[in-house]
């Protein structure tokens, strides 16, 4: 056992942030806009932003900004291949998902859809 599992404190660890931005353009080039929001979070790994006033290190990250849906498709088939990257666990979801009987899956996607919609009327 190491000192940080028997000090109960984890060396490492993951986090995985989902961002999307809608612009309203006013005339701007969203090929612009997409290089200002990578350079923004370039900048502020670079800067140590991301860690603040912790001890914690950033040892690596990935970063694509997409604004294209055959680009979205490119990453996620890579995802799926290489089983690297910023989203791994997609491997593990589609071979789960993909051992299903087609109509167990029907049906537990008809059930997500009606206990989301329970939640927007609710709100």
């Amino acid at each position: 056992m190491s000192d940080s599992e028997e000090s109960g404190v984890a060396k490492a660890g993951v986090l995985n942030l989902d961002l999307r931005v809608t612009y309203d353009l006013n005339g701007a080039s969203l090929s612009d806009l997409r290089e200002r929001l990578r350079n923004t979070f370039d900048r502020a790994f670079a800067e140590g932003d991301i860690t603040g006033s912790t001890d914690a290190e950033v040892e690596e990250y990935a970063l694509e900004v997409i604004s294209n849906p055959d680009d979205m498709v490119k990453m996620a088939t890579r995802e799926l291949v290489e089983g690297s990257g910023f989203l791994p666990e997609v491997a593990s979801i589609v071979a789960k998902y993909g051992m299903m009987n087609p109509s167990d899956f029907v049906e537990m996607l008809a059930g997500s859809e009606e206990l989301l919609r329970g939640r927007e009327l609710a709100d």
